[in-house]
C-alpha cells in the first residue's frame, strides 16, 4: 500500500507538471510519451524505496532530500543562466552547456517528485507502524 501511495503522489505531481507544460507549450503532449515517462518515474521511485529500507520511516531524510533536490534545480538553472549570460546574454533555454536547461529538466523534476513522494510515503509508513 505504501508504494501505491508513493506512486499516486508522483502521479499527482506529474499530472500538474504535464498540465503546466501543455498550457505553456500550447499543445497536447503525446499520450504514449506521457504514460511512458510516468511509468519510468514511478518505477524508479519504487526501486529506490525498496532498495533503501532504512529510509522507509525516515521522514527527516526525505524532507532533506526534497529540499536538496529543489536547491539542485536552482543551482543548475543558475549555472545555466550564468553560462548563457557569459555567451552574450542568451536566454536560459539556449545557453548553458553540460549544466544546461535540458539537464536541469532531466534531473530536477523527477528527483523532486520522487523525494516528495518518498516523504509522503515515509509519513504514511511511520504513522501505520506507530498507530
Amino acid at each position: 500500500m505504501d508504494d501505491l501511495i508513493g506512486a499516486a503522489v508522483i502521479g499527482v505531481q506529474y499530472w500538474l507538471g504535464i498540465l503546466v507544460a501543455s498550457r505553456y507549450l500550447g499543445t497536447e503532449l503525446p499520450r504514449e510519451a506521457v504514460i511512458g515517462i510516468f511509468l519510468a518515474y514511478a518505477g524508479i521511485g519504487i526501486a529506490i524505496w525498496q532498495k533503501k529500507k532504512e529510509w522507509q520511516r525516515a521522514v527527516a531524510t526525505w524532507a532533506k532530500l526534497s529540499l536538496a533536490s529543489v536547491i539542485a534545480g536552482i543551482v543548475l538553472i543558475g549555472v545555466d543562466s550564468l553560462l548563457g549570460y557569459s555567451e552574450g546574454a542568451k536566454p536560459v533555454f539556449i545557453g548553458g552547456g553540460l549544466l544546461g536547461f535540458p539537464l536541469t529538466v532531466l534531473v530536477c523534476p523527477p528527483f523532486t517528485m520522487i523525494c516528495v513522494a518518498g516523504l509522503v510515503r515515509a509519513l504514511y509508513v511511520s504513522r501505520m507502524e506507530g498507530g
